[in-house]
Parts: C-alpha cells; sequence; structure tokens
C-alpha cells in the first residue's frame, strides 16, 4: 500500500508492507473497541441512572479501557461473539474480576 502525505511542499509517497499493514489495521480495530466500550458505558450509566441505580464506576472503568478493549477482541476473535454481547461481556467480566480487588 502506498501511502501520499506532504512534507512542506514537497509529497512523500511510503510504502507500507504487509506487517505495517497489518498492525496499523490492529491499532485502528483496537481504537474503535475502546470507542464501543466507551459508548457502551456512557448507555450503561443513563440507563442505570434513569432507573435510580448507583451508576457504573465510569472513572474506574475509562482507567481500564485498553484492557476491556482487548478482552472484548478476544471474545470476538476466539469465541465468535457478536460486537453487541462481546462489548457487554467485556466490561461485565472485567469488572466482576478486578472492580472489587481494587475498590
Amino acid at each position: 500500500m502506498i501511502i501520499k502525505r506532504m512534507n512542506g511542499n514537497e509529497e512523500v509517497e511510503y510504502e507500507l508492507t504487509i506487517e505495517e499493514l497489518r498492525q496499523a489495521y490492529c491499532e485502528y480495530e483496537h481504537f474503535c473497541d475502546i470507542e464501543d466500550v466507551k459508548a457502551e458505558i456512557r448507555r450503561r450509566r443513563s440507563k442505570f441512572t434513569e432507573s435510580g441505580y448507583k451508576p457504573l464506576p465510569v472513572k474506574w472503568l475509562k482507567s481500564h479501557l485498553d484492557e476491556i478493549a482487548y478482552l472484548k477482541r478476544k471474545y470476538i476473535d476466539n469465541y465468535g461473539s457478536d460486537w453487541e454481547t462481546a462489548t457487554q461481556d467485556a466490561i461485565d467480566d472485567y469488572m466482576i474480576d478486578n472492580y472489587n480487588k481494587e475498590a
């Protein structure tokens, strides 16, 4: 894959190797997984708050987004979970396994 970038007034071309392209894809996929987890946390927070329940510990969850996103991807890649189930299960399982230990 060829990437064209401007360096001052000069256009510079970079050719990505297959490995570099794979790494870029994995980084983008992880970024998207983090965004999915953030959105689910926001959805749950409003749902819990509207229902009168204690909201999720958002500050704690946000400090663990990487780990939760990796767990979500594991559920998709290794177990064939769909996107929504993997996102929800990753948050639930991560909290069960880790929140009470740190809280």
